[in-house]
């Protein structure tokens, strides 16, 4: 493989992220998003890549760079709203709190997230199934009253807790 193929490497990139090795692909992606060959779509993957290895932070920079040079896609969206969540989910463990709904994380997870499913309504059954489960970027949002009727899950009775 030439290692100066941008393509390639990024499909390498790809790869490694489907065998759950992201700290490799996240690497490779580093590398090649500060060349001026980098095509746009590396920012939005390292935006997505950054999500498995903890740094929210940058998984937000770099999904809202990609968002702005394309507003018309959702996915990016997604992507943020997963690091707020998981950010929300992080503050909630190092407080020993299952609830906490003044939180600014747990706020611009749900707005996030909110904005993301006017683009692509369909895709709350997903988050639902699938972002709730344990370890995933929602799971600490499943008892949220909000939440669950972003994503249409029925109330369930008042939480215990919350602040």
């Amino acid at each position: 493989m030439n290692p100066l193929h941008v393509d390639l490497t990024v499909k390498l990139a790809d790869t490694l992220g489907m065998m759950d090795r992201y700290v490799e692909a996240v690497a490779i992606l580093e590398k090649i998003e500060c060349t001026p060959e980098a095509p746009a779509y590396v920012k939005q993957w390292l935006g997505y890549f950054l999500l498995f290895v903890d740094r929210t932070d940058e998984a937000i920079q770099f999904s809202e760079e990609y968002h702005k040079l394309f507003p018309d896609e959702s996915d990016s969206i997604f992507n943020v709203a997963s690091a707020y969540a998981q950010k929300h989910c992080a503050e909630l463990r190092e407080r020993g709190m299952q609830q906490h709904v003044s939180s600014e994380n747990r706020k611009l997870a749900l707005a996030k997230l909110k904005e993301a499913l006017r683009y692509q309504p369909e895709y709350a059954a997903t988050v639902k199934d699938k972002w709730t489960q344990k370890g995933e970027s929602f799971d600490c949002f499943l008892h949220d009253k909000d939440f669950r009727l972003l994503v249409g899950l029925p109330d369930e009775p008042e939480a215990a807790g919350t602040v």
